[in-house]
């Protein structure tokens, strides 16, 4: 009896463990996060450049992957060309987060050929109606406009004040008389902004917009939870769109982050992803070829080779608003080694359905979510949830219960590992694959050992992914933003 409560002691001290470590993990990549942001802002501003900046080279760096319009394009080594004859032309440019117009009021347009008189086109918020204001043709390059001084006005003609924010920004050409070859478009600040001097304000305290000479600059005191200072981010970009926050302790981590950031983060191109899932697909493929050694090495091996490009995505934050092609290729070759496995795999036994029992018990991950939801949340706090989305999110999670139980949690169990420790790991990487939403990531930790226990003792995966997906969709829709912010993960849990 001792020793059995003392290895029941173990595991529930292991089992917090986990959990204390996943809040730490939250923490310190919302940390290297923010540190990340004001750097890459910032670096461009210290050498004299513009974070604002959109070089025009490939598809990739227009809005929808293309120019609006009736219009005729090609990409050369000299940038994006407007072929004459084109009738409507219009340029948008990737953005982020909203522009600070306020700080950045001056437009440069670099191009190897003169331009005439085009539109800029512009909302303030996504919601709202778009401005426009003409732009005069000149034989300057680049050609610069000033746009506290354009005569703004919206489409139906109403006079607007200059704009002190952008969240869209495009720019129209009429009719093409000749070829137009466009390098890059930019957004300067008109006087030289003196961030070094600036003072960090608390984050917490600020409520009133700052004078443009003031950049805005905000530290985060203490240890507030991730979604309180992402919450903070988000009002204070409402009032000053280029609001940089970090903690209040990393600070100086800024400047010493600045140094290692190149001039334009997002030309860099590593050949270290293509590399590790190159490295993985060979392991991959070998554990089919030449299927050595006892069962417990490759059981143990196939487990690890199956999660690990998934894992290093999200850990990674690999997933942003833009997949990029070693994302891709990633996510494609994981899928293919677990359809693989599928069908060669013959010592996994299990039914579709399950019995009253399995479902019984299965019911108990969302009862404990609807607690949380009626404990914890508001009314009308997220978007009803349609028909749609319950059978798109139940296909999901049936996948990611096949992933870690079927695939992961099935071949620790059978090389030995005991079921609550097989049941504990399962469910510590169910949580890692929701990182770094602080929230999710211990929601997902506890549902994992619910239905990572029920698969050992039940074999079923139905009731798993429709209990999965159930609380999923109550967490999601009844829990304010305070408690959990999104079910984003990896990059796009920070947009």
């Amino acid at each position: 009896m001792v020793p059995r409560l003392l290895r029941l002691s173990v595991w529930l001290l292991a089992t917090m463990s986990v959990a204390v470590a996943l809040h730490g993990l939250a923490q310190w990549q919302l940390h290297r996060q923010l540190v990340h942001e004001a750097a890459v802002f910032l670096a461009p501003l210290a050498r004299g450049d513009t974070p604002y900046r959109w070089p025009l080279r490939k598809p990739g760096d227009l809005v929808g992957r293309r120019v609006f319009g009736d219009c005729d394009i090609a990409f050369d080594r000299g940038g994006l060309v407007l072929r004459r004859g084109s009738r409507t032309c219009e340029i948008g440019v990737p953005l982020r987060t909203p522009l600070d117009l306020k700080r950045f009021d001056r437009l440069e347009i670099i191009s190897a050929t003169p331009l005439p008189s085009f539109w800029l086109v512009l909302r303030e918020q996504l919601d709202q109606p778009q401005q426009i204001a003409q732009v005069t043709a000149t034989e300057q390059t680049p050609l610069q406009a000033q746009l506290g001084q354009l005569a703004w006005r919206l489409d139906s003609g109403e006079v607007r004040p200059p704009p002190s924010r952008a969240a869209m920004l495009r720019l129209r050409f009429g009719e093409l008389t000749q070829d137009l070859r466009v390098q890059a478009i930019a957004l300067q600040p008109q006087t030289p902004l003196d961030w070094v001097a600036a003072t960090w304000l608390p984050a917490d305290n600020a409520t009133e917009s700052l004078a443009s000479a003031q950049f805005p600059l905000f530290r985060v005191d203490g240890s507030p939870r991730p979604e309180t200072v992402l919450g903070w981010r988000d009002l204070l970009r409402e009032r000053e769109p280029a609001s940089l926050m970090v903690f209040g302790d990393d600070v100086g981590s800024v400047t010493a982050a600045m140094h290692e950031t190149p001039s334009h983060p997002g030309r860099a191109v590593s050949a270290w992803p293509w590399a590790l899932v190159g490295v993985v697909a060979l392991a991959m493929l070998a554990t089919f070829v030449r299927p050595a050694g006892p069962v417990w090495m490759r059981a143990s091996l196939q487990a690890v080779l199956a999660l690990i490009l998934p894992v290093w995505l999200v850990v990674g934050l690999q997933l942003g608003d833009d997949l990029g092609r070693p994302a891709a290729a990633a996510i494609a070759v994981s899928l293919l080694y677990a359809v693989a496995l599928a069908c060669t795999d013959t010592a996994t036994r299990g039914h579709w359905i399950g019995s009253p029992r399995a479902w019984l018990r299965a019911s108990a991950a969302p009862l404990v979510a609807l607690g949380l939801v009626l404990i914890l949340g508001r009314p009308g706090a997220h978007a009803a949830i349609s028909v749609a989305d319950v059978i798109a999110y139940a296909l999901w999670a049936l996948l990611q219960q096949y992933l870690i139980c079927v695939v992961f949690a099935d071949r620790l169990y059978r090389v030995g590992l005991p079921a609550r420790w097989t049941v504990l790991a399962a469910a510590g990487l169910f949580a890692l694959l929701h990182t770094p939403n602080a929230t999710l990531m211990l929601a997902t930790f506890c549902g994992g050992l619910i239905w990572t226990a029920l698969w050992l003792r039940e074999r079923s995966l139905i009731p798993l992914a429709l209990s999965h997906a159930t609380a999923a969709l109550l967490l999601g829709s009844g829990l304010p933003p305070t408690v959990l912010r999104s079910a984003e993960v990896s990059l796009r849990y920070y947009l």
